[in-house]
């Protein structure tokens, strides 16, 4: 394959993306609302939150198996020299219960020739159903009532996660856009700045052979055009890193990247301009902010810990009841046929115990200080991204109004350079003017809007 061949190929790869990504939308206008519809649906980064819920799911799981019945066997022999010396067979199922008990039931058969005396059963068998309860360390709490309580706040936690990461993804992704578009419309502003100045620079040249204008004219008018044309490369490359900056969060839904189309336009600055203003969240929704929700739920389950070391400083105190049944009938149980046991067990002193619940304690004391600050970093960031929401949406309709005085001025410039009354001087500052104006009315419309999806981040609710 020659490489003529090859750069055709890449193209039409290239151009099946930009089908993918836009041919079934009507318009080819990307608004902010589409582009992070997009980056929603389809960016790995969703991808990976939903894979921390659904680990969240797979540890409540895990958690809850903790309490699953169980069901054992075990059958030892022994034969030698053609004698069965023993033969032990037992089965049975054990059942946990959130409550510290456990409860067993089973059966038990054993014969052979040298049988230990103490493991002689009928000769059918014996059954046996019992129950154990803790009365010392593990009445309140134990290891798998913990780890399940662990399981449903990190269940929770992977939730609000989950909602965080998104948060964040669409608060890069969005604050890429409106750079986008900011770039998007300096392009075109220069585009037609520079149009302007090359049907200048033609009508001047005829003027000045016709000996309306001095020739002189047609110099600065050919300055005006390398001026503007300069403008204009340099707004181009930066439209096109923008362009490819924002393709690094479009994305199909069969996990292919893509690339943004160049035929893409970016709203009009007046639908901008004149869309409804942003209703902002009430003050105190940053309460809720997901990155709170996962520190009130590590300080919740560092709690539960908690309770886990304390009840390790209780003894170890275990009963175990278990009376015997007969294989035949349970016409014949009798009260006098059990198997009960004690156990008892505790450190003297301590000390491993005593060093877990301090260092437990020491964990919650961060947790708790650490929502503190975060706390007062949400408040404070959040009343800092509204009121530049609000100054900046101001200036929008203060310096729209400067736009438009520039835009008379300029076209009544004009008017008088075309019967002879103005200079190009003149006109290139109003052209400048008015260039500026534009192009600052673009930039606060982008901190306006970057303003507004700073508020919506802070109060945790761009990943709802």
């Amino acid at each position: 394959m020659s490489m003529k061949q090859l750069f055709r190929g890449l193209l039409l790869l290239l151009s099946w993306n930009y089908t993918i990504a836009f041919a079934e939308q009507d318009s080819m206008v990307l608004s902010s609302e589409r582009f992070l519809n997009l980056v929603r649906l389809y960016h790995p980064v969703g991808k990976q939150a939903e894979l921390i819920q659904m680990s969240g799911d797979a540890t409540m799981l895990k958690a809850r198996g903790g309490f699953d019945p169980k069901l054992s066997f075990s059958n030892n022999q022994k034969y030698y020299n053609e004698t069965n010396y023993f033969n032990m067979m037992s089965g049975g199922i054990s059942i946990p219960t959130l409550f510290g008990l456990e409860f067993k039931g089973g059966m038990d058969r054993n014969n052979g020739a040298y049988i230990n005396p103490e493991n002689n059963l009928p000769s059918a068998g014996l059954a046996y159903a019992g129950v154990t309860l803790t009365l010392g360390q593990g009445l309140l709490i134990d290891e798998r009532r913990m780890s399940l309580r662990q399981a449903e706040l990190f269940q929770k936690s992977s939730k609000a996660e989950r909602i965080l990461m998104i948060n964040d993804l669409l608060f890069e992704a969005g604050k890429y856009y409106w750079e986008w578009y900011a770039a998007y419309h300096n392009y075109a502003i220069y585009k037609d700045a520079f149009k302007a100045a090359q049907e200048r620079l033609e009508s001047v040249k005829l003027s000045s052979q016709l000996g309306d204008r001095p020739y002189i004219d047609t110099l600065e008018a050919f300055i005006q055009v390398n001026e503007r044309q300069f403008s204009l490369i340099q707004s181009e490359m930066e439209y096109k890193n923008k362009s490819i900056q924002l393709s690094y969060y479009l994305w199909d839904e069969n996990g292919q990247p893509l690339q943004l189309d160049p035929r893409v336009k970016a709203p009009e600055v007046q639908t901008i301009i004149e869309s409804d203003a942003l209703t902002l969240p009430d003050t105190g929704v940053w309460r809720s902010h997901p990155m709170l929700q996962v520190v009130d739920l590590k300080i919740q389950t560092l709690i539960v810990e908690r309770q886990w070391k304390r009840e390790q400083l209780k003894p170890i105190l275990n009963l175990n009841y278990q009376p015997y049944l007969s294989s035949n009938t349970l016409n014949t149980y009798s009260m006098n046929d059990y198997k009960f046991g004690i156990g008892f067990k505790m450190p003297v002193l301590l000390r491993k115990e005593r060093g877990d619940l301090k260092i437990t304690n020491f964990k919650l004391m961060q947790a708790t200080w650490d929502r503190s600050l975060k706390t007062q970093q949400l408040w404070n960031y959040n009343m800092t991204a509204m009121n530049e929401f609000n100054y900046t949406f101001e200036l929008i309709n203060q310096y729209r109004g400067t736009v438009q005085a520039y835009s008379v001025l300029l076209d009544a410039e004009r008017n008088i350079f075309t019967i002879g009354e103005s200079s190009l001087f003149m006109i290139n500052s109003r052209e400048m003017s008015y260039i500026s104006a534009k192009i600052k009315l673009i930039d606060v419309i982008v901190k306006n809007k970057k303003a507004e999806l700073n508020v919506l981040y802070m109060s945790g609710i761009l990943g709802n």
